[in-house]
């Protein structure tokens, strides 16, 4: 199995987790309660005509700085940094670069391991989304 189809698989295993827990979750709670309130949205893949060479080394003292802070057991942090970097990947990158993806698997993780398990299915969504069009 290539890299990149394992990649697929894990994220996939990932969505249909937090698909199960948030399913779980949402019987467990009490009908009044609301809804998290709604974070900014993630940028959608977009079809580009040109891929053109870019600096992305903000974008990759992102990504470090990101799994160092979920490495380390800061979810809070790595989540408020993996925010920046989906924003640095959207002004780099096009919306369905392999680079959004890892971005957006970033902070699935940050999200999966703070028990925002929606969102974080949401996210992870995405990501697979982007790595099934790239990668067919």
């Amino acid at each position: 199995m290539g890299h990149l189809q394992h990649i697929k698989l894990v994220i996939a295993a990932l969505v249909a987790a937090c698909a199960c827990i948030s399913a779980q979750a949402q019987q467990a709670l009490p009908r009044a309660a609301k809804p998290p309130a709604a974070q900014k949205p993630i940028p959608r893949a977009v079809p580009v005509q040109v891929q053109q060479r870019v600096d992305d080394r903000q974008w990759q003292t992102l990504a470090d700085q990101a799994e160092e802070l979920l490495a380390r057991g800061d979810f809070p942090g790595s989540e408020r940094v993996a925010r920046q970097l989906v924003e640095e990947a959207g002004r780099v990158f096009s919306a369905d670069h392999v680079n959004m993806a890892g971005s957006l698997a970033i902070l699935g993780g940050s999200l999966l391991k703070q028990g925002k398990y929606p969102e974080a299915e949401t996210i992870f969504r995405n990501a697979l989304g982007i790595y099934d069009a790239t990668f067919r």
